[in-house]
C-alpha cells in the first residue's frame, strides 16, 4: 500500500469524520441537562493486536510514540481511540507511522486549542492552516519527517480532542 500525501490527508479527514460522529451519536443523544452518575475510567492495559491493517491499540492508555509533555487532559472523560498505525509504503514515498488519540474532555475548546497550538510552535513545528468556530482543526509539519494534526470539537458540555500525528519511519 503506498501512502501518498493525498491518502494520508484522506487518512486524517476520515479520523476526524469518526471523532465527531462517535461524539454526536453518543452525547447529542441523551436529554438536555443529562449526566452520568460518575465518570469511570477502565483500567485495561495496553491491548497491543497487530491487526491486518498494521495498527497496534492501546485501550486507555497513551499510544506508543505519543510526545510524554504534550499538555493533554490527563484524566480525560472517556478515550476514543488510542493507536499506531504502520503504512509500509513502497518507494519512492516515505512510510510513516500514524499515532492517534482521541479523547473527550470537560476542557474550554479555545483554552485546549491554545494551549496545544503553543505547544506545537514550542517544538519546532510549522503550524499550515488553523480553523475557528464549533470545532478547531491545527494543521502543522517539521519538514517532511513529522505532521501534526489537531481536530477538536465542542459539544454543549464537553469536548472531543482528537490528535494525530504522522511520524516518518526510520
Amino acid at each position: 500500500m503506498i501512502l501518498s500525501k493525498k491518502n494520508l490527508i484522506l487518512i486524517i479527514i476520515l479520523a476526524i469524520i469518526i471523532a465527531v460522529f462517535l461524539y454526536i451519536t453518543e452525547f447529542r443523544s441523551k436529554p438536555i441537562g443529562w449526566q452520568p452518575d460518575e465518570v469511570v475510567l477502565m483500567d485495561k492495559p495496553p491491548v497491543e493486536v497487530l491487526n491486518p491493517q498494521n495498527q497496534i491499540n492501546f485501550g486507555n492508555e497513551l499510544p506508543e510514540g505519543f510526545p510524554s509533555d504534550m499538555p493533554i487532559d490527563p484524566k480525560p472523560v472517556r478515550v476514543l481511540q488510542s493507536s499506531v498505525r504502520s503504512s509500509q509504503n513502497q518507494p519512492p514515498d516515505p512510510d510513516y507511522n500514524l499515532i492517534a488519540y482521541s479523547y473527550v474532555t470537560r476542557q474550554d475548546i479555545k483554552e485546549t486549542f491554545d494551549v496545544l497550538k503553543d505547544y506545537a510552535a514550542r517544538n519546532g513545528f510549522t503550524v499550515k492552516s488553523e480553523e475557528d468556530g464549533l470545532s478547531m482543526a491545527l494543521f502543522a509539519s517539521k519538514g517532511d519527517d513529522e505532521k501534526l494534526n489537531i481536530t477538536i470539537y465542542a459539544g454543549t458540555e464537553e469536548t472531543v480532542v482528537t490528535i494525530i500525528i504522522a511520524k516518518k519511519q526510520n
